[in-house]
């Protein structure tokens, strides 16, 4: 028996046992402070990974299981283009599962393609029309194009859907705090706290919008509970020297900031180079 029989038998015999069970895994979602590729990545490994399943897709053109490993592969090396055609072709092959459309809509979303993103949550809502995973995510992508009360009226059938949902409140609170409505986005995100008192991003927004609001201590105070639930949150480190240095406290704003740049934030390199010297 030729080496070449022997090695696609063996591929076979090793893969196809674990393929249903591995490969309509959900790729793993970004972090607050993410790692640089080829921090986390061992390229040579997922790879050779990847031609595997382009020779199960060459016996195959129809596998769907292959078509979903692969563009979990490939969204693990930032291939977000690659990772969308393959799950475009997964959405192709199984046109009532919205699953392949809400991840189609990841990849868009990374690739800074929000109206295309937009385009595949609804598609994916029209075939899960109560998947409140969905319909926040749609919502968030709303916020960012600036569609304020479609993104209201999302996470209002999301809470219809899970009342009291602290992912819910919190995006109420951001719709109004992105139109510079602070009183209601105070009140939404004081209710996301309410639902779970581990929501240290909105401890972080209420603190800037009191840093907005000129009232630096509450500032101070929110985003040290935001530390304190999520020590390596670098934005709330960043945010308290900001506060810290508008209130007169130089020095420990530039240990904040310095911090901050510790955990991955880009943001204080200047702030430091240009005021932080000599403290």
């Amino acid at each position: 028996m030729h080496h070449t029989t022997l090695r696609i038998l063996f591929l076979i015999a090793c893969s196809y046992g674990t393929l249903l069970s591995q490969q309509t895994e959900k790729p793993s979602t970004p972090t607050e402070k993410s790692s640089s590729p080829a921090d986390t990545v061992n390229f040579p490994s997922i790879r050779s990974r990847i031609r595997d399943q382009d020779f199960f897709i060459s016996l195959d053109p129809k596998n769907i299981q292959s078509y979903s490993k692969r563009a979990n592969l490939k969204m693990s090396l930032g291939d977000f283009s690659g990772a969308l055609s393959d799950y475009s072709k997964w959405a192709e092959l199984e046109p009532k599962n919205y699953y392949p459309l809400y991840l189609c809509a990841v990849c868009s979303e990374r690739q800074d393609n929000l109206n295309t993103a937009l385009g595949f949550f609804s598609k994916a809502i029209n075939l899960a029309p109560e998947n409140e995973g969905c319909i926040i995510d749609r919502g968030l992508i709303e916020n960012k194009l600036k569609q304020y009360t479609a993104a209201q009226a999302d996470f209002r059938k999301a809470l219809a859907l899970k009342p009291n949902w602290t992912v819910a409140l919190f995006g109420l609170g951001l719709t109004y705090d992105d139109q510079n409505e602070y009183t209601s986005a105070l009140d939404y995100y004081g209710k996301s706290i309410r639902a779970d008192s581990t929501n240290y991003k909105s401890y972080n927004n209420i603190g800037v919008i009191f840093n907005k609001l000129e009232k630096y201590e509450a500032a101070i105070q929110h985003f040290s509970k935001a530390i304190l639930m999520n020590p390596n949150y670098a934005k709330a480190y960043s945010n308290r020297a900001e506060a810290k240095y508008k209130s007169g406290n130089k020095n420990e704003a530039c240990e904040d900031m310095r911090k901050s740049v510790e955990l991955g934030s880009t943001e204080g390199l200047k702030v430091i180079t240009e005021y932080c010297k000599d403290h």
